[in-house]
């Protein structure tokens, strides 16, 4: 058996396996620091689905489901479980709107993964230097720094199922030699039950972070079945159990929001795209991990062992990452869960070689069992040659930090500094906040909400994989846009020259060009409603005796269901005949009935009077344009309401019809302008 060396040597071996990488990391280290603390700082959204989450969160905090069905007139993405929503929004509750206690979150959850990849590393190795190389490897990685304070859930769930997981390796080491048969082996360490708490969070976290939990079930049940039996059902029921019952609490809709993901059309192209990244910057360390990987499965072929729980992990992992980026919408986040295990098995890699180059025994599980008449390999023999793994080791390690990019070859919006970010950011949101109404549509749910307004919408993303997938129905968004239901729509890219874009279905995109026009282009590109057409689209011919001429009107929107509490535009154009009459104490009254016929909301004015240019006095020939908004308050009820137009003139204190002599649907001599089904508005 190899003996240890001189001390002095060791200590020589430890600088050059731990201090060098340690040292050559340090930059980015002190770059993740600045950045972190940065980006917890900065008071607006940052990514995309930043915005959507805090809404999530938001609604919780109001008292709301953060997983309401998913009707024509809302939809709420929430594609998440639900712990991350339910901590922030007691921050909300406590502090208010704000973005730092999810990012903090988030942070928090980068550190205590890079903790308990020391932990894992330790209890498979022994070497506690090489796991804090690993962690360190960790927080210095491009998609790490990045993603570590996004207000989103990845990372926490990634942290839980690797603390997890790095208690069952603690509290159930490698076995040092396969279980006799028929022996049922010591109890089960009452860690690796504690070990369960953080794995199941995982899954609470972000419902898809199921890698660890799986791992550590199969290390188990090969370690000793009976074991790993009863511990996996226990898993198993702190899963089902709790998805089961708070599924039936919200009617269903849990399951509904879970699996929305499962509508997108894979893409083999994003998928290409995000692993030739991953590779050109990280092949250092991808190879050591699969050097490591290769030994540790040739250990545990020879001695007939399972294999150790960091390459078990690993092994679930890779198809999940590859499966999760053929998302049309993967980013490099999705990188992730295949770049936490990478650097775990970096560290256990490590510490194989500075045991062998120590000229220590390696721990036993790692030990190969000569067979029969057979001799220790020459090369471990060797004095030299022990030190060729470390060397080579090392070498790659160091050449890492050479192959690291600028944090916005990860993510492009942050080429721009933050403070000029955070400059724009305030001027765009007091354009919101100016905006009259409280609907918005918004790519940018942050700068909605802070600006006082609601976000019916808030995953354009997701609404349109699900509307072209048949599974969610669009008529009531596009009936909003249509009807210019939103006072302002924010988005991240201009889209006035788009044909295609993954956020927006093509009809969606097709109204917002139809109905909107860009009125600032900066970080956000703000878009307002355009003015209605100047010739009727309905065009009609409906004379009053002594007044204008009805030439046609515009009901946007018209056939399409309209939630209580919103509001119905319509315009009406007229023009003067020839020769203009002149009566005077002409108006038109503008009624909605409710099923029953009975009157609900009523404007009685001038024609030409919302235009600015009140009846009489018109020049001949010319054409008027009255938009009037016809409100549905929250007192209504839902039902088929009908929206009509007569006329009447008044004088000397008496009001005599005035009927429009055209051929137009006409109910009591009132024009039957168009019926609109009043429904219930979303909660």
């Amino acid at each position: 058996m190899p003996q240890p060396g001189p001390p002095y040597r060791d200590a020589l071996i430890l600088l050059a396996g731990v201090g060098l990488p340690l040292i050559a990391l340090g930059g980015r280290l002190i770059l993740f620091a600045m950045h972190s603390l940065a980006m917890v700082a900065f008071p607006w959204q940052m990514d995309y689905d930043e915005g959507v989450i805090l809404n999530a969160s938001w609604r919780l905090a109001q008292g709301q489901s953060p997983y309401p069905p998913l009707t024509p007139d809302q939809f709420i993405s929430s594609v998440y479980s639900p712990l991350f929503y339910a901590l922030n929004a007691l921050a909300l509750k406590i502090w208010g709107l704000n973005l730092w206690s999810g990012r903090g979150l988030s942070l928090l959850g980068t550190l205590l993964a890079a903790g308990a990849l020391i932990v894992w590393a330790a209890a498979e190795t022994r070497s506690r230097g090489a796991g804090i190389v690993g962690a360190a490897l960790w927080l210095a990685l491009g998609p790490v720094i990045v993603w570590a304070t996004f207000y989103k859930q990845d990372i926490l769930a990634l942290a839980f199922g690797v603390l997890g997981a790095a208690l069952i390796a603690y509290a159930c080491p490698p076995q040092t030699a396969p279980a006799a048969p028929g022996k049922a082996g010591a109890a089960l360490s009452p860690l690796a039950w504690v070990a369960l708490l953080p794995l199941v969070l995982a899954f609470w976290t972000k419902q898809s972070t199921l890698a660890a939990l799986a791992a550590s079930s199969l290390y188990l049940l090969g370690r000793n079945w009976r074991q790993g039996v009863r511990w996996s059902l226990v898993a198993g029921a702190l899963l089902v159990v709790p998805f089961v019952l708070l599924n039936a609490l919200l009617d269903g809709q849990l399951a509904v929001h879970f699996f929305l993901p499962d509508a997108e059309h894979l893409s083999p192209a994003r998928l290409s795209r995000n692993l030739i990244a991953l590779w050109v910057e990280h092949w250092p360390l991808l190879s050591i991990a699969a050097g490591t990987a290769v030994v540790l499965s040739g250990h545990a072929w020879r001695t007939r062992r399972i294999l150790p729980l960091s390459l078990l992990y690993a092994l679930i992992s890779i198809p999940a990452v590859l499966l999760t980026n053929l998302s049309p919408h993967a980013n490099y986040n999705h990188l992730l869960p295949a770049l936490l295990p990478t650097c775990l098995l970096v560290g256990i890699g490590l510490a194989q070689g500075l045991t062998w180059a120590r000229q220590q025994a390696p721990p036993a599980w790692l030990s190969p069992v000569p067979g029969p008449g057979q001799r220790p390999s020459r090369f471990g023999r060797h004095p030299v040659m022990r030190f060729l793994p470390l060397v080579g080791l090392v070498a790659l390690l160091l050449g890492q930090p050479i192959l690291f990019t600028p944090l916005a070859d990860w993510y492009r919006p942050l080429a721009q500094p933050l403070g000029e970010k955070a400059h724009s950011m305030a001027d765009l949101q007091r354009i919101v906040a100016g905006v009259p109404g409280h609907l918005v549509l918004a790519e940018d749910g942050w700068m909605a909400l802070t600006a006082g307004k609601n976000l019916p919408y808030d995953d354009p993303a997701q609404m349109a994989t699900q509307a072209i997938a048949g599974r969610w129905d669009e008529s009531g968004l596009l009936a909003a846009i249509a009807r210019h239901t939103f006072g302002i729509v924010i988005l991240e890219n201009d889209i006035a020259h788009e044909t295609a874009t993954p956020r927006w279905s093509p009809a969606v995109l097709a109204a917002l060009q139809a109905n909107y026009t860009t009125a600032t282009r900066d970080i956000r590109f703000l878009e307002i409603p355009r003015p209605w057409p100047v010739s009727p689209p309905q065009p009609g011919d409906c004379p009053l005796a002594g007044g204008p001429r009805l030439v046609g009107f515009l009901v946007p929107g018209a056939g399409k269901d309209l939630p209580v509490g919103q509001t119905q535009p319509i315009s009406l154009y007229w023009t003067t005949p020839t020769p203009a009459p002149a009566r005077t104490g002409l108006k038109v009254s503008l009624r909605l009935r409710d099923p029953q016929g009975r009157i609900t909301w009523q404007a009685d004015l001038p024609p030409g009077a919302p235009a600015g240019r009140a009846w009489p006095g018109w020049p001949t020939g010319i054409t008027v344009r009255d938009d009037i908004v016809v409100p549905v308050p929250s007192t209504t009820l839902p039902g088929n309401y009908t929206l009509s137009l007569s006329a009447y003139g008044s004088a000397n204190g008496s009001f005599d019809p005035i009927p429009f002599t055209c051929s137009m649907d006409t109910t009591a001599g009132e024009l039957i302008l168009t019926r609109l089904q009043v429904i219930p508005a979303a909660n």
